[in-house]
Order: structure tokens, then sequence, then C-alpha cells
């Protein structure tokens, strides 16, 4: 596998966007390999992926080695579980380790793909964030937005592509998700962070949504997909947070649909 799947929860690691390391893909390698099946029940699997396993190639040089400089920690391994709640919502958790007695700098995102209708599809519980608009109205492409989101519901009304930072003293994330696309019209996300080696962390999220331009020029995408679909995507990636000698984060999140 070299090319990531453009649906589902590909996870960004260990980092979100490009890096001035041209040798890194964009969004990192771990959505790009074949991950190890290590578990599977009839409600629940897991899985793993090492960045030093012989089979994890894509995104490194043609020589298969991480350059000296690589922004990417040399030996990391994510551990992903996924499974059915008794109440029937999906649960989400993935736990990074740094086997290094060294730092290792990253970001992390679960970059997850929603059946949401552009036309008349709201989302909240991002009030009070601090929002970095990527593709602001009017700017053509050059320059970015800065502000507060306020208390009003976040509309699709053309590209999107939002960073939202959380305020002082907000870790988890609670965000709801209002859309006509499904006849169950409620999907309610919850989202935490922690490390084992301090208390929890703020975790950020991405509003993404391609509109018409972008999703004709995606090959892996429908000129009119954008009508139905957001990427809600929670991670840690206000800035680079180092992982510590030994040190492992969980992500966790749950979704519910009402």
């Amino acid at each position: 596998m070299s090319k990531s799947i453009r649906g589902g929860v590909p996870i960004c690691f260990p980092q979100f966007g490009r890096t001035s390391d041209k040798t890194s893909p964009q969004h990192g390698w771990a959505r790009l390999n074949t991950w190890t099946l290590n578990s599977q029940t009839s409600t629940s699997v897991s899985m793993s992926i090492s960045s030093t396993s012989p089979s994890t190639t894509a995104g490194r040089p043609i020589d298969g080695h991480w350059p000296p400089n690589s922004t990417c920690p040399y030996s990391t391994d994510l551990n992903l579980t996924v499974s059915l709640t008794d109440s029937g919502d999906l649960s989400y958790s993935l736990k990074i380790i740094n086997n290094l007695e060294t730092t290792a700098p990253f970001q992390c995102l679960l970059h997850n793909y929603y059946n949401f209708s552009f036309d008349d599809g709201k989302i909240t519980g991002l009030e009070n964030y601090e929002c970095i608009d990527t593709q602001p109205r009017g700017s053509e492409g050059k320059g970015m937005a800065y502000f507060t989101q306020g208390p009003e519901p976040i509309e699709l009304d053309g590209e999107v592509d939002r960073i939202f930072h959380p305020p002082s003293g907000k870790d988890n994330l609670e965000i709801q998700l209002n859309s006509s696309a499904i006849s169950l019209k409620t999907v309610i996300i919850t989202c935490s962070a922690s490390s084992s080696t301090s208390s929890s962390i703020p975790l950020s999220t991405v509003v993404w949504n391609p509109y018409i331009k972008k999703a004709k020029e995606m090959g892996d995408f429908d000129d009119d997909g954008y009508k139905s679909m957001v990427c809600v995507e929670p991670g840690i990636i206000n800035g680079l947070r180092i992982l510590k000698p030994k040190e492992e984060v969980t992500i966790s999140k749950t979704i519910h649909v009402e």
C-alpha cells in the first residue's frame, strides 16, 4: 500500500500536512502502510504498525531508511483498537509509543470522514475555539484569517479548511453534527488524549470540505462528493508534541448517533 484511502478514519502521523522534510509525505507515513492485525472479535479489532518494521516502507526514501534529519520518530509504535460498545457507539483508542531513550516530536490526527449534507448541515461544540481559516472568503487562496469561533453553528458555504485550537482549560472535545444526509440526524463525537507521564492533553480539530473546484481536481474523489461529506478531525496538532523517552500517548474517541 502506498496511497491513502479517502474515507473512514485515516491516521495522520507523525505530522499533519507537510513539513520542510521533503522525504516525509503529506500527513506522514502511518496512513500509507499496511497495519498488522493483532486480534479480532465480533465487536472489536486491534491492529498495530511500527516505524521500524521492514514492511513499513511507504514514505521512506528509495533506499528504505529514514534520513538522519527526518521528522519521523525512529522507533515509534502505533496500536489501534476499534470496538462497538454495548450501547452501539463506535469507539477508537490509538496508543502512540516512543521506544527510544531520546525524545521524539510528533503530531497526530484522526482524519474522520462523515456523511453530511452540504446544504443544511451544522457543526456545534467548537464555540470559543481559536480558528485558523486557511480558505477565508474573498481571499482566492491567498492569506489566512484568525478569529475566535462564536456561538453560531459552523455551516458549509464553500471550500472549508479550518483548524480549531481549544481555549485554556478545555482539553476534551465534544462536537455535534446535525444533518439531513442520513435519517439519524445527530452525530456526537467525543475525544480525549492522555499521557503516561502527565495529565490530559488538549485536543484541536480540523473541519474540511473541498467544495466544487478542489473536488474536481482530486482524482480519487467524485466531482459532486463534497455535497454529502465533511471531515471533522480531532488530534494533537497545536505545534509539535514532544514524546519523552518511553512515553505513551493515548487518543480516545467515541462516535454516538441519535
